[in-house]
């Protein structure tokens, strides 16, 4: 009888040390050692909670099938006073305690979360992600999402407002399977998003392209045809008269307010401005800066691109256009 209490005892001890706790929970606080209310508190792909007054969060770890003792999970922090990362090695249940996390002050914020299968629920890779804050100076670079779904930025916060809208695109660039997906959200209340896309039979085909010069394109285009183009990155025209977007400089105005009517291909356009037209019996349309331009096509033909600009020798670096046709 005794052997057999031993081993249902050394049985129970085994168990209790797989045994995970459900959660990570302790307090948010500043540098300063003051409670930080109101900030959220993430681990990708595990849970998230937004601290109350006195700062305190809670991530629950009961539905997370890799979560067993010894695993390191990465939490994120987003708050006024700052952004910071730390690592959580999870115990036992018999030997959790709170885990507080002091945030330095600093200007970041990071942006994550996940893409989904709307139908199935599945996590999709390979989705563009991209964000564009609107008179931020700096350009975001696209990132796509890993084989579990997830999508993260680090964004600097210098040059945001407090409650600056961040709009994200998300595209599947590479296989057209997926309906385009759009989300804003807000500097001051960033926590994890998830996106859920539609399958569609209409996506059309994708093509990207970098532009600087007058070029014909391989996209073949027919009568009825839906055409949209999307245009970004910056281009330093000339020597002297600085960087210039898709869009053009307005007013063609340069250094000192200086004209570049004189410099234009295309009189009375923005200088520097995308154009484009499909077949070379056509007339020249300007890309418009509404994040995308929808056509129509009126005949079949090959797309062109080109910049107003009759010198184009002394530029440098491209616009990235991305080609969208609808059958």
């Amino acid at each position: 009888m005794k052997k057999i209490i031993q081993v249902i005892v050394i049985a129970n001890l085994a168990l209790a040390a797989d045994c995970v706790s459900q959660e990570i929970y302790g307090f948010v606080k500043s540098s300063y050692d003051s409670l930080l209310s109101d900030a959220s508190v993430f681990a990708a792909n595990i849970g998230e909670d937004i601290t109350d007054k006195k700062g305190r969060y809670s991530i629950d770890l009961s539905n997370c099938s890799y979560c067993k003792p010894g695993t390191t999970v990465t939490l994120n922090v987003n708050s006024s006073f700052g952004y910071t990362q730390k690592e959580y090695t999870i115990p036992s249940s018999s030997s959790v305690k709170p885990f507080d996390i002091v945030v330095p002050r600093n200007s970041k914020l990071i942006l994550t979360g996940k893409v989904k299968d709307k139908s199935t629920g599945k996590f999709i890779q390979g989705i563009k992600v991209t964000p564009i804050i609107t008179g931020y100076e700096i350009d975001i670079p696209s990132t796509v999402t890993d084989d579990r779904g997830i999508f993260q930025f680090i964004i600097n916060k210098s040059g945001i407002g407090s409650n600056q809208a961040i709009e994200l695109t998300f595209i599947d660039v590479d296989n057209s399977k997926y309906r385009d997906e759009e989300k804003v959200v807000f500097t001051n209340q960033i926590k994890p998003i998830t996106i859920e896309l539609e399958e569609c039979t209409d996506c059309g085909s994708r093509t990207n392209l970098h532009v600087n010069d007058f070029i014909k394109s391989k996209i073949w285009v027919e009568a009825g045809d839906i055409v949209i183009i999307r245009a970004g990155g910056v281009m330093k025209v000339g020597n002297f008269v600085g960087s210039s977007g898709p869009e053009g400089l307005p007013n063609n105005r340069g250094v000192l307010g200086m004209s570049l009517s004189g410099y234009n291909y295309f009189k009375n356009w923005n200088h520097a401005v995308l154009v484009y037209r499909i077949g070379e019996n056509s007339p020249w349309t300007y890309y418009r800066d509404n994040k995308e331009n929808r056509l129509l096509v009126q005949h079949s033909g090959y797309i062109e691109f080109g910049v107003n600009d009759n010198n184009l020798s002394d530029n440098s670096g491209a616009y990235s256009v991305e080609v969208i046709v609808k059958k």
